[in-house]
């Protein structure tokens, strides 16, 4: 994935990404969600990555796709997540 085009926020020189699968009950208003592995990508990654949950459960419910993300700084081996709601982003894959 090429993220040469993505504006990331001031100070952040990585993301991590992590996919959502819940699985919404409107009626009662309950949840349960699987995530998959968070991968850490840097500004230059180029490389292909895969994001997939350990177990895949059919939903019951509403099934909701979701990708969270989170723009971090890394100095050295440490990853420092940015500070505020602008460092923090989720997007609806499907619903």
């Amino acid at each position: 994935m090429d993220l040469s085009a993505v504006p990331f926020i001031k100070g952040s020189t990585h993301v991590t990404l992590s996919l959502i699968i819940i699985d919404f009950d409107f009626e009662a208003l309950v949840y349960t969600f699987q995530t998959s592995d968070t991968v850490l990508l840097g500004h230059d990654a180029v490389d292909a990555f895969s994001l997939t949950p350990a177990t895949v459960v059919a939903p019951l419910h509403t099934g909701i796709v979701a990708l969270g993300l989170l723009f971090c700084e890394v100095f050295g081996e440490e990853v420092y997540p940015m500070k505020g709601i602008s460092g923090l982003g989720c997007v609806v894959l499907e619903v």
